[in-house]
């Protein structure tokens, strides 16, 4: 992963063997992010007797984290964060120093956001893997609706796709009448067939006060229709407004 392109000149120094390094940070290589904490570290000079890498951190005794292995493999940072990794080689002539911005990501972290539904722990996957599908979350009054990509619910999550970075899934709920003790009392169908009640009565009164045929028909089929309404609201268990709210969700 990090390449040391060196710059070759000719020295002046007593071992003509070797070329002179140069001296000084000569070679700053930019920077490196990935969703990993172990990183594979090679040389790729010429010219080269010794070799020193200090990774940007210190151990627990407080000392530089450092190696003197050509092709340093498998190193692992111990957290995420940014690290300046140096690169340090020598020969009797001089010596050429790197640098490297290495951006340590982490294991990518699948959070699980339930929408005020029971906790889902988060996921550590690796990258390139597959998150795994967790127990569907419970919410009082609500169904699960599935896993989305997205806080607006336009993407559903497809759970064999890779993951590859960080990232946050949310919880789609519907309303749901099962198990609302809140609907028990049917308030709605009962108000509609006071008023059907109110209109077959007023019926039955202007039809004693000898009231016009048709005000009387009017009135009359009213009154059945909203006793039919109220019947037919409380046998699908539209009793409230919230009942109402969860029909009108089902149909859209």
């Amino acid at each position: 992963m990090f390449a040391s392109a060196f710059t070759s000149t000719d020295g002046e120094g007593s071992d003509n063997r070797y070329t002179s390094l140069g001296s000084g940070v000569n070679n700053n290589q930019g920077e490196y992010s990935a969703y990993t904490y172990t990183f594979n570290f090679a040389f790729e000079g010429t010219d080269a007797q010794s070799i020193l890498w200090d990774f940007g951190f210190n151990d627990d005794d407080g000392q530089p984290v450092r190696s003197d292995e050509w092709n340093p493999g498998n190193f692992t940072f111990p957290a995420k964060g940014t690290y300046i990794v140096t690169q340090i080689v020598t020969n009797p002539v001089g010596s050429f120093v790197s640098t490297l911005t290495v951006i340590v990501l982490g294991t990518p972290e699948v959070v699980f956001d339930s929408n005020g539904g029971s906790e889902i722990e988060m996921q550590l996957v690796k990258a390139g893997s597959n998150a795994t599908e967790p127990d569907d979350p419970v919410k009082e009054g609500h169904t699960f609706a599935g896993w989305h990509s997205d806080s607006e619910f336009e993407e559903v999550y497809d759970f064999d796709t890779p993951v590859s970075e960080h990232m946050t899934l949310y919880a789609k709920w519907t309303l749901s009448s099962a198990g609302d003790d809140r609907c028990k009392f049917p308030l709605i169908p009962v108000i509609l067939g006071l008023f059907g009640l109110i209109l077959l009565a007023g019926t039955y009164f202007l039809y004693k006060k000898n009231t016009g045929e048709n005000k009387l028909k009017r009135l009359g089929y009213a009154g059945v229709i909203l006793l039919v309404l109220a019947f037919a609201l409380f046998m699908v268990g539209v009793t409230d407004l919230d009942s109402v709210f969860r029909l009108l969700e089902r149909g859209t």
